[in-house]
């Protein structure tokens, strides 16, 4: 049976997770059968610094890391698209017979543990149509990993890397070929040029969309002790001024990266700040 998984990555602003996925150790799983919105990470270490043990095969740099793990539900094919408005690149290695082992393995993923290319030299403006891809550092801002022979339960780790380093939302779909292959009158053909126009078309979303990405009021970029890396990946948690954050517990910022229980607590009680004020005057 051929099982095909379809991704289209779209930077637009909805409802999303704010994610601490940076390192192999802290991976995020990409269910197979919902869509996902989340953040594109940006101005943290490239995962070569972060994980120096690991090959990163093609990727001859790997900034801004995003970690994930896909678990095969169903032996087959599977094939991604990932789609951005700017350029991103991927790798995948596996695969690991469970999630548990391909943590285990972080920071030691060999040259070996790469998905290969197949055919060999495919991909690109001259060779043939990958039947499987593992890696790619194109300037694209379209990728396509996929798998031929994925079998069940097996584990796959998959790095994309934000190589615009912009503060940006990811949205994750996916459709199953074999769904719409089902539908009376649909045959392969015809379902390969509808999955490329809905990415065409999303794709067209994003860009148009990203007017929208949330951004940091004045005094939040004002704040003491804020700068305005931290004050973006705040808003793209729609903590979007001091009042927002003000209201905020520790517990709440501590997914956000870079940002401790003592950080958070110390921005908390500076954005509370003015409250205090407040009741002084009022005294």
């Amino acid at each position: 049976m051929r099982f095909f998984l379809f991704f289209i990555i779209a930077f637009w602003s909805s409802s999303y997770q704010c994610q601490n996925n940076t390192n192999c150790a802290n991976m995020s799983g990409i269910c197979t059968n919902t869509g996902i919105t989340f953040q594109a990470n940006s101005g943290v270490p490239d995962a070569s610094t972060s994980n120096p043990g690991n090959n990163y095969g093609c990727l001859f740099s790997s900034p801004n890391p995003a970690w994930y793990y896909l678990e095969i539900s169903q032996s087959g094919s599977l094939s991604m698209t990932l789609s951005a408005a700017q350029d991103i690149d991927f790798i995948m290695w596996g695969p690991f017979p469970n999630l548990v082992n391909a943590v285990a393995n972080c920071n030691s993923y060999s040259a070996a543990d790469i998905v290969p290319d197949l055919p060999a030299g495919c991909g690109g403006f001259f060779g043939p149509p990958c039947t499987q891809q593992g890696c790619s550092y194109s300037a694209s801002n379209i990728e396509t990993p996929s798998l031929s022979n994925a079998l069940a339960g097996e584990v796959y780790v998959l790095l994309v890397t934000n190589y615009a380093n912009v503060v940006q939302n990811i949205s994750q779909a996916y459709v199953p070929l074999e769904e719409m292959a089902g539908i009376d009158g649909f045959d392969e053909d015809l379902v390969e040029e509808l999955r490329a126009r809905a990415k065409d078309a999303l794709l067209s979303i994003a860009l148009s969309s990203e007017q929208d990405t949330l951004h940091p009021a004045e005094d939040l970029l004002a704040m003491d002790g804020m700068n305005e890396e931290l004050a973006k990946k705040l808003a793209a948690c729609h903590i979007i001024s001091m009042e927002d954050l003000a209201e905020q517990a520790v517990d709440d910022l501590l997914d956000i990266d870079g940002i401790d229980e003592e950080r958070a607590a110390e921005l908390i009680m500076t954005a509370r700040a003015p409250w205090f004020a407040d009741e002084d005057s009022n005294s």
